[in-house]
């Protein structure tokens, strides 16, 4: 059930675990069962015709109801994790959580359609990082993965209509918590997530927008730089599955900056400073040895032209035909990036 998807799965596999749970509890009735003493809890012969959920037993139902799609996908899995935090034999050792069994509560609350998903998301990170200072057990210990999906939660709400405004802040400063405080080394991943962030940011100004994403990006370009292996901060423990993703998150990263310089801007000198800043990330991105421009890159670069520059101005016109023909040469041309260029240039030869 854990891994089917379907809508039924999460309740589904919820029964077997209350199953499972009625079964050891009739029997330890029966005095037969060690439920409070760990080094005898397998003693007795018959227990072995006893199958006692385990904590992987717990996580495979966090993990059901996350896939599920429920509407309550969400609560429903840390209600297990409350579950597995409040079990019995949690201070013997026997059902303690692990990292997957927050990480699963985490990620459920961070895909959620909830408003109060992200900040959810948050509060069981700050959990687990109590829980860990308290305890020094590596198994509670916050990953990467754990991190990323309460940045992820914050960056997808960014793109919500009725958005708080805050969403860009608190999703780098958890940014910057996994770094300075876990220390854990972001990932291409986990940046992307808050430069989009960035790229959607309801405050006016440049100063929220533009020139934060360009920062994050040039610390980006500088990770990239350095050897993994001998960082202060680790090995990445986040690793794309191929060349061909890790290539591809990158370049996500510079199209993510230019469209930051797209929008809710509107003094015109932080337009002026906007534009400069997306023509800069653009020649670094051409100029980059990691990755290449995709048809994302142009469909950002001509939003960008379209809202920062004076319509049919001749700066305009000669950057929007700039980038047609570079655009045409590298096979990066899309209906979108069509539409758009024909749109900011309605009696251009394009």
């Amino acid at each position: 059930w854990a891994r089917s998807g379907l809508p039924e799965s999460g309740e589904r596999a919820e029964a077997l675990l209350d199953y499972m749970n009625e079964q050891v509890e009739d029997y330890d009735e029966e005095g037969r069962g060690y439920i409070h003493n760990s080094e005898d809890y397998y003693d007795d012969e018959d227990d072995a015709n006893i199958v006692r959920p385990n904590v992987i037993t717990y996580n495979s139902v966090m993990n059901a109801w996350s896939r599920s799609g429920s509407p309550n996908a969400a609560e429903k899995a840390e209600s297990i994790l409350k579950r597995l935090l409040s079990h019995p034999m949690g201070k013997g050792g026997e059902l303690r959580p692990n990292g997957i069994s927050f990480s699963t509560a985490i990620h459920a609350w961070s895909k959620s359609s909830m408003p109060q998903g992200a900040k959810r998301a948050e509060i069981l990170l700050e959990l687990m990082e109590r829980l860990y200072d308290e305890t020094e057990d590596n198994n509670l210990k916050p990953t990467a993965a754990c991190y990323h999906g309460v940045i992820t939660g914050w960056s997808t709400r960014s793109r919500w209509r009725a958005r708080r405004g805050d969403e860009a802040k608190r999703a780098e400063a958890i940014l910057c918590r996994m770094r300075d405080v876990a220390g854990i080394r972001p990932t291409t991943l986990h940046y992307n997530a808050v430069i989009e962030a960035w790229a959607h940011d309801l405050n006016k100004g440049i100063d929220n927008k533009a020139q934060k994403a360009q920062a994050l990006l040039k610390r980006l370009e500088n990770e990239w730089k350095s050897d993994n292996s001998s960082s202060k901060m680790g090995k990445q423990s986040f690793s794309p599955r191929s060349k061909t993703d890790l290539i591809g998150q990158k370049t996500s990263s510079y199209n993510h900056a230019i469209r930051a310089c797209a929008s809710n801007i509107e003094d015109d000198n932080a337009k002026l400073d906007a534009f400069l800043i997306a023509i800069d990330t653009y020649k670094r991105l051409c100029n980059s040895k990691y990755c290449q421009p995709d048809e994302y890159t142009y469909i950002a670069m001509f939003n960008m032209a379209s809202y920062l520059l004076k319509p049919s101005s001749d700066e305009q016109i000669k950057l929007c035909e700039d980038l047609f023909q570079k655009c045409c040469r590298e096979g990066q041309l899309t209906n979108t990036s069509l539409r758009i260029a024909m749109q900011t240039l309605p009696d251009s030869s394009i």
